[in-house]
């Protein structure tokens, strides 16, 4: 089975957040799944990956949300043209 790329990706560096779109296609379609994760290196250097975030991340992971719902719009308006 081949691995999906991600439709979009965009990383928000001071805070390690990054939000990834996924384009899926079914019986009905088209439709999108967005993720939010923040990166982050442990004590022994290695990173890992979570979908827990802190006071201050907040921010960057509302932006990140609202950049993927207009990624997504966008993706559904020129379906509709």
């Amino acid at each position: 089975m081949e691995k999906k790329k991600a439709e979009y990706k965009k990383f928000y560096g001071g805070q390690g957040v990054t939000v990834t779109v996924w384009t899926n296609e079914g019986k009905n379609g088209l439709w999108y799944n967005s993720e939010i994760t923040r990166s982050y290196k442990d004590a022994a250097g290695k990173y890992h990956s979570s979908s827990k975030f802190t006071r201050d991340q907040l921010l960057s992971v509302a932006k990140a949300a609202h950049q993927a719902f207009d990624y997504i719009t966008g993706l559904d308006d020129a379906e509709q043209d």
